[in-house]
């Protein structure tokens, strides 16, 4: 029986170290954080036409070059891509997130498409995919402004 307790105490003892050890923070703290000088940066771009649509209209995209992601902002950072919404009669101008899948372009004119964006070292593309034609798409879209948030 005394071993028996012996052997309790002991476990317990054990346990409360590990969960003692296991809440010790071995993470940067402010100081080390404020040290870091922010990479960050916000950039606007314009859509044009296309730079490229496919011979059957199902795909097309905008190719932008940007300098400003480099080597180690496409291996270690993120983008988040933003697509205008200009003001109108009842709304304020603001950004929606990509990507953006058209539910409305359901009209005859209008095919729905699916647009997303993707980065590497100095590129953006803005790609569009649709079942019947892109063109529509790009046309809605020519004009509008892309806000890029560059976090490194």
């Amino acid at each position: 029986m005394k071993n028996t307790y012996t052997l309790l105490i002991l476990f317990s003892v054990c346990l409360i170290s590990t969960l003692l050890i296991s809440c010790v923070s071995t993470g940067s703290n402010k100081q080390d954080l404020d040290e870091e000088e922010s990479q960050n940066k916000t950039l606007f771009l314009e859509i044009d036409n296309p730079s490229f649509i496919s011979e059957d209209n199902l795909y097309g995209n905008f190719v932008f070059k940007v300098n400003e992601i480099t080597k180690d902002i496409s291996a270690n950072g993120t983008l988040i891509a933003y697509l205008e919404r200009p003001a109108g009669e009842n709304n304020p101008q603001r950004w929606s997130q990509f990507p953006q899948y058209c539910l409305a372009c359901n009209d005859e004119d209008q095919a729905p498409s699916f647009t997303y964006f993707s980065y590497g070292e100095g590129i953006i593309r803005i790609s569009m995919q649709s079942k019947t034609d892109v063109r529509p798409m790009a046309a809605v879209l020519k004009g509008k402004k892309i806000k890029i948030t560059i976090i490194n």
